[in-house]
């Protein structure tokens, strides 16, 4: 393919108000890592500056409201890929169980008197884990294909479960990536 190719996809993605691989079998590929066939794209703006293009706007992921970041290049004619999704401002703390809705229940003590000290099943652990200042990192590439997406950001990890764990890292939170 050639740059020109994947700024012609995004100036597509701009005007008709969705990510997909429509246009480009690649861009498909890239939002497909994100577990969607297709992205909605609000906004949407195209612009190619000097060996990349880029594409911009607001979309929704995971009941979320996301700025989205698309960068292509296509360097020797090898197309390249790399999204970045930043959580939008919102009102209320971005929590894993909000975007993963579908976690394992935890095993935690089971502190009942007849128990006898054994574990019971329970919502997951990590439901209510705020992170801050979220990110979903992917990237694809021609010949390479695409590797899952990543999500970064800051574990806060002084509520609930995890209030005792602070004084062991002497933090608020902690930075995580993760696949």
């Amino acid at each position: 393919m050639s740059l020109s190719a994947i700024r012609d996809a995004f100036r597509f993605a701009a005007e008709t108000g969705q990510v997909d691989g429509a246009r480009l079998p690649l861009l498909g590929v890239l939002v497909e890592t994100l577990g969607a066939p297709e992205l909605p794209l609000s906004g949407g703006r195209s612009a190619q500056e000097g060996a990349a293009a880029t594409l911009t706007g607001a979309t929704q992921w995971r009941n979320t409201n996301w700025s989205l970041t698309i960068t292509g290049q296509s360097p020797g004619g090898r197309d390249q890929l790399r999204m970045v999704l930043k959580l939008a401002p919102q009102a209320q703390a971005w929590t894993l169980g909000q975007a993963f809705p579908d976690l394992p229940l935890s095993r935690m003590p089971d502190e009942s008197e007849d128990a006898g000290g054994g574990l019971t099943l329970t919502t997951s652990v990590l439901e209510a884990l705020v992170v801050d200042l979220p990110a979903v990192l992917s990237e694809a590439a021609d010949q390479g294909g695409a590797g899952p997406a990543r999500l970064q950001g800051w574990l806060l990890i002084d509520q609930g479960f995890w209030r005792p764990m602070p004084p062991i890292w002497a933090a608020r939170g902690c930075g995580s990536t993760g696949r």
